[in-house]
């Protein structure tokens, strides 16, 4: 499970370190190191680890009907703004994507939060505004998501 909120920057090359206690949680579930990066919602990036992708995305979906339209317009444009990044390097660094990385208006400073299956890259003033907007309702949210159960 990814947990917590990390400062990170993303240097000229496009590499960001990953936070050495998400990498230790996803070495430590023995899952392939293999990243699965995405365009999220909320103008951010969502990142799944191999195994997590495999379990949330592609077991899911395969239980979809392949003759529906609307699923299979869903699977080509959630699929084609997929990349799939070998790990990190020896520094615990990936490369972001220039498209992805423009998508979610990344500058230098980014903001890496744990979100249970998967961890999330945000602009730095972008995460700062989205927890703005949204601590005075979490308190509603939370009874909301209650109700949903």
């Amino acid at each position: 499970m990814f947990l917590g909120e990390y400062n990170c920057s993303i240097d000229s090359k496009n590499r960001m370190a990953i936070p050495s206690v998400i990498r230790k949680t996803i070495e430590s579930d023995g899952d392939d190191p293999t990243l699965y990066i995405s365009k999220g919602f909320e103008q951010c990036l969502s990142l799944y680890p191999k195994k997590q992708f495999d379990e949330m995305v592609i077991d899911k979906l395969k239980t979809l009907p392949g003759t529906s339209q609307k699923v299979r317009s869903y699977k080509r444009m959630l699929f084609s703004g997929y990349n799939a990044l070998d790990g990190w390097d020896k520094q615990g660094r990936i490369v972001i994507p220039q498209n992805q990385k423009e998508y979610a208006g990344l500058g230098k400073e980014v903001i890496v939060i744990g979100s249970m299956d998967l961890f999330e890259i945000w602009d730095a003033e972008n995460w700062r505004k989205f927890k703005e907007d949204n601590e005075n309702s979490f308190v509603e949210l939370s009874e909301e998501i209650t109700l949903m159960q």
